[in-house]
């Protein structure tokens, strides 16, 4: 058990490890980009700055068509493969071939692109960015090479040397007065270093490669590639709709120069989302659904952390591109925001789309990103004749909500992975102040540099104020916790809304447990502490009930209500009992009390331990596919708790499909599912208490207590996990 925590634990630093390795190297985008762009901006103008844009994107675009076909079905077949050298050998050919298909069709349409668009400089651009396509696409493959086996340094270090090597050979070209020729020729140089130096980290390959993977390579390739060109073409068909549809050379430049603003959470995209797909894809092949679970949700809380950051750069925009492209280029802040909302939800697709992909569900991905580039172009042609750039702008970051919100819905449907509520709600709060902040605070030149410093530190103080950085395995409530909710509850606290929890259970119990058992375990003693529980129920069907609990206060009060309960003070994630002591397991509500899910797998390990082979196991935990659950888990706890909505602390828990998944895991096969408890306990349980301080009569708890049970019919309708608050699993411990 410990050393599958261990393993747990090692996958996900080596993808942060790595993660922030490849940042560091494509990092250098940011700062190379800037100055490149302010050298350029300042040297050409915004009509030079429109031509050097628009060229690139159309190179990139035709580049990225190519490679994009083959990017992350490359990753996860290198992955995938015991023996990567082949696969890599085969891909390199590959890709060297398309390039220089893709390179000589460029060159073909450059002068005609050029007249079409009206501009000459435009067509000689384009065909010096032929001769870089197959070089790009070379290094491209080796990249995906490295990455796909794992060597995430030298991935690091092909970014590093394109980002530097670009900054040198613009600098000096565009230096020397070649102008925006100089700045095509030195992309060509930098992809070149590049290429140089990613060859050499992937070595020397075993030039053949077995044709039965030929198949699964166009079987991931194909619909990543329509992923894949979904995106690409939704950074970059903005820019070629705003001149279609009448805009002047400037209005690209200055399109351009605020397109630059999403560069920076872009590159948690780039950084993170290949190994991710590397990543993940081996957790998969291993079995550890839950690592390559974890993982998922680590990248998308990542990327939620970055909007503050973003936050500071839409607040000072206007400081911001006079800093780096002067004064000529201020009609370029107000378009700022909208990218950078495009380039957060782009991220979040990438990282939806390399999950789905590691799950073999690259389909599922492919559909949910499709409907971009259409809803895009309508967009672009309604908006951008009455609005120009700014509604060029606004257009591509509503498409990008659009495919980040289908992509999100597609990934809870396949796993049940949502973005993190609680993390999203601190972040949103923490933006929102900064950009306020930055808004207010004026700096200009170089003293925003001082501004964004001190802005980004309060950034990581509220988040650590807000406990967002609280370290996973932390403890949660311990038994000191316990017993003071012990003392509250003693009294008989809720007393009418406790018999009708027990019912629903005691009913639940009675579906599913056999006829007669000889051990049973119950996981907690909290229900027979503050009320009748389910003793009677369970003693009716096994010859022994054991009970634990790790508060000492609940188990004496457990005691005294039920003497005949064997009740042992201890942790369900640590149990006092030998391997296969138990035929049974009731864990209602137990497990859902743990700050992280590392306690609900160390859970589920140690109940399958004690549990006889066949042995049967019920477990409920909220549900946060309710809605009113997943709204309280998002609120921080001590505010609910102050104001009466939550009586205890609730930690972690998990849907219903994550919950199987985790289960078949851990060496369970689950039997049933279902959802129980459907009355709305925000208005239940206050209607219960009201009608026990205004009678004491029984026949009127009792008409109260048929009343709240008519709502469990709901459990028979398909909107079960909807409305039901606590998700119940029945399963057996595999033989």
């Amino acid at each position: 058990m410990s050393g599958s925590r261990t393993d747990h634990r090692h996958g996900r630093a080596r993808l942060l490890g790595g993660g922030l390795q490849v940042l560091a190297g494509e990092g250098l985008a940011l700062p190379v980009g800037v100055v490149v762009a302010a050298m350029l901006a300042r040297a050409t103008g915004a009509d030079g700055y429109g031509v050097f844009a628009l060229a690139a994107s159309i190179a990139g675009t035709i580049e990225w068509g190519f490679t994009s076909l083959f990017s992350r079905a490359s990753i996860k077949l290198v992955g995938d493969a015991d023996d990567w050298q082949p696969i890599a050998a085969a891909l390199l050919r590959l890709h060297t071939h398309v390039g220089l298909a893709a390179g000589a069709l460029l060159a073909i349409a450059a002068w005609p692109l050029g007249a079409f668009f009206d501009e000459p400089r435009v067509g000689v651009c384009l065909a010096i960015l032929a001769v870089g396509v197959p070089i790009s696409t070379v290094a491209m493959a080796c990249r995906n090479i490295l990455v796909g086996r794992g060597d995430y340094r030298a991935r690091a270090l092909t970014g590093a040397t394109r980002w530097t090597a670009r900054l040198l050979a613009i600098g000096t070209f565009v230096a020397l007065g070649w102008s925006v020729v100089g700045a095509v020729l030195g992309e060509v140089v930098a992809t070149a270093a590049a290429l140089g130096v990613a060859r050499t980290c992937v070595g020397r390959l075993t030039p053949a490669v077995p044709t039965a993977l030929w198949r699964r390579f166009w079987e991931l390739a194909l619909p990543t590639f329509v992923l894949a060109m979904s995106l690409r073409l939704l950074d970059k068909v903005g820019l070629v709709a705003l001149k279609v549809l009448g805009g002047s050379i400037q209005d690209l430049g200055l399109y351009a120069a605020a397109q630059n603003f999403s560069i920076a959470p872009g590159l948690v995209a780039i950084a993170f989302t290949p190994l991710l797909l590397s990543s993940t894809s081996r957790a998969l092949v291993s079995g550890d659904l839950a690592t390559a679970r974890a993982m998922g949700g680590d990248a998308l809380r990542l990327t939620i952390l970055t909007w503050p950051l973003a936050a500071i750069v839409a607040g000072s925009s206007h400081e911001v591109v006079r800093l780096v492209y002067g004064q000529r280029f201020d009609a370029a802040a107000p378009l700022a925001a909208p990218f950078i909302i495009s380039a957060f939800a782009v991220a979040i697709i990438s990282i939806v789309s390399a999950l789905l992909t590691a799950l073999g569900k690259v389909q599922v991905a492919s559909r949910a990103a499709w409907p971009l580039l259409p809803v895009a172009i309508v967009g672009y042609v309604v908006v951008v004749p009455r609005f120009g750039a700014i509604g060029a702008a606004v257009v591509t970051g509503a498409a990008a909500l659009v495919g980040a919100a289908l992509s999100l819905r597609a990934l809870w449907l396949v796993w049940q992975i949502s973005l993190p509520m609680a993390t999203c709600i601190r972040s949103l709060v923490v933006s929102v102040a900064v950009c306020g902040a930055a808004i207010v605070w004026p700096a200009p030149g170089a003293w925003w540099l001082v501004k964004a410093l001190a802005l980004s530190t309060a950034t990581l103080a509220a988040f650590v104020v807000l406990g967002e950085f609280s370290a996973e395995g932390s403890s949660s409530p311990g038994a000191r916790y316990w017993d003071d909710v012990a003392g509250e509850w003693g009294g008989g606290r809720d007393r009418l809304w406790r018999r009708h929890s027990d019912s629903v259970n005691a009913a639940l119990c009675r579906r599913w447990l056999p006829e007669r058992v000889h051990r049973l375990l119950k996981t907690d003693a909290f229900d027979e502490a503050s009320s009748d529980g389910l003793w009677l129920m369970l003693r009716s069907r096994a010859d022994v009930v054991e009970g634990i609990d790790q508060s000492p206060a609940i188990a004496a009060q457990a005691r005294a209500r039920h003497p005949e309960m064997a009740i042992t003070v201890a942790d369900v994630r640590a149990l006092p009992f030998p391997d296969r002591h138990f035929d049974a397991v009731l864990s209602n509500s137990t497990l859902d009390h743990f700050e992280h899910h590392a306690g609900i797998e160390q859970s589920l390990r140690e109940l399958h331990r004690v549990l006889e082979p066949g042995g049967q196991l019920i477990l409920t935990l909220d549900n946060p596919a309710n809605p009113v659950v997943a709204l309280r888990n998002a609120l921080p706890f001590a505010l609910l708790n102050r104001v009466g909505l939550v009586p205890y602390f609730v930690g972690a828990t998990l849907a219903p499909r994550a919950l199987t998944d985790l289960l078949r895991q851990v060496g369970f096969d689950v039997v049933e599912t279902t959802a129980i408890v459907h009355c709305p306990r925000v208005l239940a349980v206050p209607a219960a208490r009201a009608v026990e301080g205004l009678s004491s009569r029984p026949e009127t708890h009792a008409r109260f207590l048929r009343a709240l049970s008519w709502f469990e019919v709901a459990e028979r309708w398909p909107s079960r996990f909807r409305t039901g608050h606590f998700v119940a699993v029945l399963a057996r411990r595999r033989a």
